[in-house]
């Protein structure tokens, strides 16, 4: 049986309504596929236009694959989860609207859109959440009822504006039947100490473990959480404590609100290693769910199920979901062959171009150089041949940077930012208050303006 207007517009409404707590939770990238497919999904039911066969299997499959490559899944890297089935979801519910014809259609939907609710309380369970999945489930009891009364034989089919009155008062009675018998399973059921799907906090909220994302702020919740991450033995002795960083993820893309992994680190072979010295060391590590081991910075072997990336995070075929302990050879100290400069070189060349008057197009064309064109800074025929390119004195540059006072200046410099207590690049001070990391220079901002 065919669906008139009217439930056509409940069934739209329920299916936007529902995915609009999904949706808010979601990455922008994946918020714009999702409101695609919707947009094209209700155009389709709206107008009664129906989309060939052809064409809707070839816009489901465009939408699968932009999911998988939205989240690099086949790129070496990242399995199917929760995220990612979430955004398919959300997408093939959009696409579903363009079947939206008779009842059993619109009812497909209504259903469609329930599983839809039940992945937004996967991401979060805050207040906002809950009043957006109150109201998407008002919108799809009244789908759901506008669809039983086109079963009706001789039902016409109302004004979909004077249906509305109807739908509510029907919503409201629905809803005030099954609330005592809510309030009473709330008092009598045992309720369980995490949620029943197994996500026992806000998949939002900082917390230790191998993310593939982060966001200002993440580190602050971190300091309450003393769950265990790893153990490591170290056969030799214990190295240094600034030898002791361990390599994991690396975020390398940050957009002004979050940073995540760039898509320049799947797959390929590592770049080589430079310099170091071997320390043998055993990692004993929780189960993750994730397919990324921690080494000690670099690694230089891996097991025999695991392999290196282009960022020399060590990574394993399948999702760790068991205790695992394994044996790693790395070399601390060590660089990435073409991709790290000289960092004294490039110190003291700063520190001559500021005497030439030319520090802020120096940094310009040294950063280009490593990080875009990836050369080999730590080579002064390389040094000298890009400088020159850019119509910098090369030869002015390198002669000064090795003068003694250049050089004690450095170190003068480097002393007076330990005695400060900086530790890292980039640090700011407003008076005695230190900011570090980029995502610190809104603090920056506030501090100014105040």
């Amino acid at each position: 049986m065919k669906l008139d207007r009217a439930a056509v517009y409940w069934s739209v409404l329920a299916a936007a309504t529902s995915l609009l707590p999904l949706v808010l939770l979601l990455r922008p990238s994946s918020q714009m596929l999702v409101a695609a497919c919707f947009a094209i999904g209700a155009t389709a039911a709206l107008t009664g236009r129906r989309v060939p066969t052809l064409l809707r299997l070839a816009l489901i499959g465009a939408a699968a694959l932009t999911v998988f490559w939205l989240f690099g899944i086949g790129f070496g890297a990242r399995t199917f989860g929760r995220d990612a089935g979430s955004v398919l979801l959300a997408s093939m519910l959009g696409l579903k609207l363009f079947e939206l014809a008779t009842i059993r259609d619109g009812r497909s939907v209504a259903s469609f859109s329930l599983f839809s609710l039940m992945s937004a309380f996967l991401q979060d369970q805050g207040p906002l959440t809950l009043l957006l999945s109150l109201l998407a489930g008002a919108c799809i009891i009244a789908a759901l009822g506008r669809l039983a009364e086109c079963e009706s034989p001789g039902e016409s089919a109302p004004d979909w504006r004077e249906d509305a009155r109807d739908r509510v008062r029907g919503v409201g009675r629905v809803v005030a039947y099954s609330l005592p018998l809510t309030l009473l399973g709330f008092v009598l059921i045992p309720r369980l100490a995490s949620p029943l799907w197994g996500l026992p906090s806000n998949s939002n909220e900082a917390r230790t473990g191998l993310s593939e994302l982060m966001s200002p702020g993440d580190f602050a919740s971190l300091y309450a959480d003393d769950t265990p991450v790893l153990r490591v033995s170290f056969p030799d002795g214990v190295p240094a404590q600034n030898e002791l960083y361990f390599r994991g993820p690396v975020l390398a893309d940050f957009d002004g609100r979050r940073w995540t992994r760039s898509y320049w680190s799947r797959g390929g072979d590592p770049s080589p290693e430079v310099g170091g010295r071997t320390i043998v060391h055993e990692v004993e590590q929780e189960p993750t769910d994730r397919r990324y081991l921690l080494a000690l910075d670099l690694p230089g072997t891996t097991p025999s199920d695991a392999f290196l990336n282009r960022e020399r995070s060590v990574l394993v075929r399948e999702p760790q979901s068991k205790l695992r302990r394994t044996r790693f050879e790395s070399r601390v100290g060590a660089r990435f062959g073409q991709r790290c400069p000289d960092r004294h070189l490039s110190s003291l060349g700063e520190l001559a171009a500021e005497r030439l008057g030319c520090a802020t197009r120096f940094n310009a064309v040294v950063y280009d150089a490593v990080w875009v064109h990836e050369k080999n800074m730590g080579d002064n025929a390389v040094v000298s041949a890009v400088l020159t390119e850019h119509d910098l004195d090369a030869k002015a540059l390198l002669a000064l940077s090795q003068e003694p006072d250049v050089k004690a200046e450095l170190i003068s410099r480097t002393e007076a930012a330990v005695a400060r207590g900086i530790f890292g690049a980039p640090t700011m001070f407003m008076g005695n208050e230190m900011y570090f990391g980029q995502d610190r220079l809104d603090f920056v901002e506030e501090a100014l303006l105040a």
